[in-house]
């Protein structure tokens, strides 16, 4: 009777270790316990390809058709999982005026899918996790597959003109969860995060400008100090004093001659009268303002003004 007992316990010993040897080649951990052999598997997930990602994109405009990121998720592990995207650590009031258009294939050489359109606030932290993998049999990524997605960002036409020069910063984590089948059945996950995205406004309302005199209907004579004025406006008004002004003279809508360039916006400009102006009663002046970030803006006199004497010939 021992030898049999003895027989069948080398037996079972003998069954648990090829059990567990053959597991092994399966799963990247194997647990023993009370006999039993419970194969786990961790999910290992691979971010690569990556094209315009991290986003780093300037001078972004309302309605400018922006250049999209895109990545390959590859599952590396033996593990099924459903793919998710969020967004992480958004910072800067741009954010909120973020939008973006999100595509996903199985094949770089497919057609994509459109799986979400609005503002990336609506992808704000894992609790409004977006699922990538929606157009797969299941929602589920296999083992060794990819998907691939397109990211396409823009600004919502809301922005406020206060806002031009402000950036929205985030990051993009891509989260992997395993599906378990039974209550028991452990469900592993894993993630991957592109840092460092960086939307940046950039300027496009123009510095507004306003020639106060001479405006039209004056008289003036050779050699007579003309007290130029103007008015300018920007949208960030604590950079007016950044604004360079030309003043350029006209005559019959022809550029006469070039009063002052880069002048510092201070509302005035002395000039003196020239002699060859004399006799001309169709003379305008036009301002030309350009702010500090380059934009520019005009006025011209709404009516004409004269030079008494005689006309130089």
């Amino acid at each position: 009777m021992k030898k049999i007992i003895s027989g069948i316990l080398i037996l079972l010993l003998t069954l648990t270790v090829l059990t567990t040897s053959a597991f092994s080649l399966f799963s990247d951990s194997v647990t023993l316990s009370f006999g039993l052999t419970v194969l786990t598997s961790e999910l290992d997930i691979d971010v690569k390809k990556l094209i315009n990602k991290a986003f780093n994109l300037d001078e972004v405009e309302p309605e400018d058709d922006l250049d999209p990121g895109s990545f390959e998720v590859f599952n590396k592990s033996i593990e099924p999982a459903k793919i998710f995207l969020y967004f992480d650590k958004l910072d800067g009031d741009v954010c909120e005026k973020l939008d973006f258009k999100i595509e996903v294939s199985e094949s770089s050489n497919d057609l994509f899918t459109n799986i979400f359109e609005g503002l990336m606030e609506e992808l704000k932290g894992k609790k409004h996790k977006l699922l990538l993998s929606s157009i797969l049999a299941d929602d589920i990524l296999g083992a060794n597959s990819s998907i691939f997605v397109k990211m396409f960002p823009s600004i919502s036409d809301e922005v406020d003109k206060n806002e031009q020069g402000d950036d929205c910063k985030w990051d993009d984590i891509i989260v992997a969860e395993s599906q378990a089948l039974k209550k028991d059945e452990p469900m592993f996950t894993d993630n991957e995060k592109i840092e460092d995205n960086k939307v940046t406004l950039g300027y496009w309302i123009l510095p507004f400008v306003e020639v106060k005199s001479p405006n039209g209907g004056e008289s003036y004579e050779v050699g007579e100090k003309v007290n130029v004025k103007w008015k300018v406006k920007t949208t960030h008004h604590d950079k007016d004093d950044q604004v360079k002004i030309d003043i350029l003279l006209y005559g019959s809508d022809e550029l006469l001659l070039t009063i002052v360039s880069t002048e510092e916006n201070d509302s005035f400009y002395h000039w003196i009268v020239p002699e060859e102006l004399a006799g001309r009663n169709d003379l305008k002046i036009k301002i030309v303002a350009v702010d500090g970030n380059s934009l520019t803006a005009e006025d011209i006199s709404d009516g004409t003004f004269e030079v008494l004497g005689d006309l130089v010939d």
